[in-house]
C-alpha cells in the first residue's frame, strides 16, 4: 500500500511538473489565499480539536486538508463555496482522510 501512494505521489509531481498542468490547476497556496483564512484556521483548529479528542494521529489532519485544498481547486471553478458547503467539505474530508490512514 505504500508503495502504491509513492508511487501516485511520483506520478502527481511529474504531472503537476508540467507547465500545461500548472496553468489550469493552481497550487494549494493559491487556493487558500483566494478562500477566507479566518475560516481555514478555524477548520484546521477544529480538525486537531476532533483528531485530539478521538486520540488519531495528527498527520490524518494534514492529508484531510489536502483533500479538502484539492476539492476547493476543482469547486473554484465552479463558485466559491458557502459557509454550509465548506463546512460539509471540511467534515468530509477528515472523515475520509480517518477512514484512509487511520
Amino acid at each position: 500500500m505504500v508503495v502504491f501512494f509513492r508511487e501516485l505521489l511520483l506520478s502527481e509531481d511529474d504531472a503537476m511538473n508540467n507547465p500545461d498542468n500548472i496553468r489550469k490547476y493552481p497550487s494549494s497556496k493559491a487556493i487558500v489565499l483566494q478562500h477566507n483564512p479566518v475560516w481555514r484556521k478555524l477548520v484546521v483548529e477544529w480538525c486537531y480539536t476532533v483528531v485530539d479528542s478521538l486520540e488519531i494521529d495528527r498527520e490524518v489532519v494534514y492529508i484531510a486538508i489536502d483533500i479538502f485544498d484539492r476539492f476547493l481547486s476543482s469547486a473554484q471553478q465552479r463558485k466559491r463555496p458557502d459557509k454550509k458547503a465548506y463546512e460539509a467539505a471540511v467534515m468530509s474530508s477528515l472523515l475520509l482522510a480517518t477512514k484512509l490512514f487511520s
